[in-house]
This record gives structure tokens, C-alpha cells and sequence, in this order.
């Protein structure tokens, strides 16, 4: 063999090494990256509005149902895991708790436009249901360009009662 030849498979070597490292350090890792906000626009603009209305609560964001309504093992009669799939996976937008235990005292759910498609009428309708079997009030803002904070801050008040 001559020396040309084998300095040319060593900088060949050499050079697809060096791809693969390269290749190596620029591939994401896992796939996963953070959230610019974990609100839509409209969602943020809602939110700041229930801030500025209930200073005197707990106010959060995208919860999960089956963290704040329980399934009653009793009344299942054995289909506890049915019944808690159904709500497993589902969220509320805001819900708002008293300061001292966090008791959810009302759920709140901003209907946009996806709120009429056949799935989600579907789905709002059981998230009704659910809320009003466990006494929970549930109520429902459609999203607007402007809203009017006396109106919000009544219609949670009288939900609360």
C-alpha cells in the first residue's frame, strides 16, 4: 500500500468521525422542550383578569379533574378505574381555592371555538355532568376580545353561593 493512500483513509476516517460527533451533539435530546407559557393568549389574558378580581383566593391553571373530583368507590360498584379514566385525562382551565386548605371552591372552563366541534360539545356536556355530581360549580366564560371584570367577578360570586 502507499503512503497516499493510507493518509487518505485516515483523513477520511478522520472526517467521518468528525460527522458523527457533530451529527451526535446537534440532535435533540429526548425530544422534549419547554413551553413558552403554559396559557394561550386568551387563556393569559383570562387569568390576569381572575387575578386582579379575586385577590382573596387561590387562582390555578390547567388542572387535572381527577386531581380535584375523587371517584366514589361506594357508587362505583366496582368500576372505579372506568369511571376515573373518564376523567384522568381531562382538564378545567382555572380553578379558583380558598387560601387556608385549598378547597376548590369553583372551576372555570373559557370555551373558544373548538367548543363546538361534535367531540368537545360532547365533552363539555359530561364535564358538567361531573361537576354537578360532586357539587362543584362549573362555569363556563366564552372567549372574547374584551372582557368585562364586574360581570366575571359577579357571575364566579353567585357560583360560589
Amino acid at each position: 500500500m502507499n503512503s497516499n493512500f493510507v493518509i487518505l483513509l485516515i483523513l477520511i476516517t478522520f472526517f467521518i468521525l468528525f460527522l458523527i460527533i457533530i451529527f451526535l451533539l446537534k440532535r435533540p435530546r429526548e425530544g422534549y422542550v419547554k413551553v413558552e407559557s403554559i396559557f394561550t393568549q386568551p387563556e393569559l389574558k383570562f387569568y390576569k383578569i381572575l387575578f386582579d378580581c379575586f385577590p382573596e383566593y387561590v387562582i390555578f391553571g390547567k388542572v387535572r379533574v381527577a386531581d380535584i373530583i375523587n371517584v366514589d368507590s361506594r357508587k362505583a360498584k366496582g368500576k372505579y378505574l372506568k369511571y376515573f379514566n373518564k376523567i384522568s385525562r381531562k382538564h378545567i382551565d382555572f380553578l379558583i381555592c380558598d387560601r387556608e386548605k385549598f378547597s376548590p371552591l369553583v372551576a372555570i372552563e373559557l370555551d373558544d371555538s373548538t367548543h363546538e366541534r361534535e367531540e368537545r360539545i360532547e365533552r363539555d356536556k359530561f364535564l358538567d355532568k361531573v361537576f354537578k355530581m360532586a357539587d362543584l360549580p362549573l362555569v363556563r366564560f366564552k372567549v372574547k376580545r374584551n372582557y368585562n371584570a364586574e360581570e366575571i367577578r359577579r357571575r364566579i360570586k353567585d357560583a360560589m353561593q
